[in-house]
């Protein structure tokens, strides 16, 4: 039988929706949605301890995220009820993903957590179980268990096999404050899409960097630029700068572009000028 284990410590990433469509609304008001996600190379980390007490979750570059609220905080609640496990915890996340930025960083931290607890907890659930109480914690959890490029359907129930997009880089926009998805899909102002994208249907090959591109759209724009005037500004900041490109990730605020190659991406951000007050950093896509 293996040692019981006391500590785990995971990196875990954020992403971007290279592509995000909404499909149908739902009677229970949650919105089906297609989105390629694809992980990049930013990451928050956690570890996880055994304790004597019950569950203390602490974020100390960010306070506001600390205790019960947090969502590391309730997947390790619903890990333990699940399993039966007596055991105080001691989780504690370094932030390096910005907060309510459409980075999926509050889901990362939750899966990263079920996978610690996984290794950590003496009765590990199946793989279905674990599916399922990611999902419960959130659309965007399940694809953090294993992130990888891969195309998400309904309400991040349905995760299509990986993809393999060329590797590429991207100039990505944060703002100074964040925004709240539930804000978003409250005051949504699109019609329904219904448009499917067909990268699940495609052989495991290398998608080219040009598919990529073309793929870039996000039905959550129109509405998140009405709620945050700013987004907009920051994509012509990247235009003018000269990329080619440029999008919204998950319900934002944050804008990003893609690059071929590194060099590219960093003259273009040389070339911003930062009036706007968001942070820039270049970034590498994980494929």
């Amino acid at each position: 039988m293996e040692p019981t284990l006391d500590r785990v410590k995971l990196n875990t990433p954020a992403k971007i929706n290279l592509h995000l469509r909404i499909t149908a609304s739902r009677d229970d008001g949650y919105h089906e949605l297609e989105s390629f996600m694809v992980p990049i190379g930013i990451y928050d980390e956690i570890t996880i301890s055994r304790s004597q007490t019950s569950i203390h979750t602490t974020c100390p570059t960010n306070p506001e995220l600390n205790g019960e609220s947090n969502l590391a905080h309730k997947a390790a609640l619903a890990w333990l009820e699940a399993t039966g496990e007596k055991t105080g915890l001691r989780i504690e996340i370094s932030k390096k993903i910005p907060v309510q930025a459409g980075l999926g960083g509050g889901s990362s931290d939750a899966a990263a957590t079920l996978t610690a607890l996984q290794k950590l907890g003496e009765k590990p659930l199946s793989d279905k179980q674990l599916h399922e109480i990611a999902l419960q914690l959130g659309a965007d959890v399940p694809f953090f268990l294993d992130p990888l490029p891969r195309v998400v359907r309904g309400v991040g129930e349905i995760l299509g096999p990986r993809q393999f997009p060329e590797p590429f880089y991207l100039v990505i926009a944060y703002a100074p404050q964040g925004l709240s998805t539930r804000k978003v899909f409250e005051n949504l102002i699109i019609p329904l899409t219904f448009k499917h994208i067909s990268v699940n249907d495609e052989p495991p090959r290398k998608w080219g960097f040009e598919q990529l591109e073309r793929l870039m759209k996000n039905d959550l724009q129109p509405t998140a630029e009405r709620l945050y005037p700013d987004i907009a500004r920051v994509q012509k900041e990247l235009k003018d700068a000269g990329a080619s490109n440029s999008s919204l990730t998950g319900s934002g605020p944050s804008v990003f572009s893609i690059f071929a190659d590194e060099e590219s991406a960093r003259q273009v951000l040389k070339r911003i000028d930062g009036s706007l007050g968001w942070t820039y950093l270049l970034l590498r896509a994980i494929t």
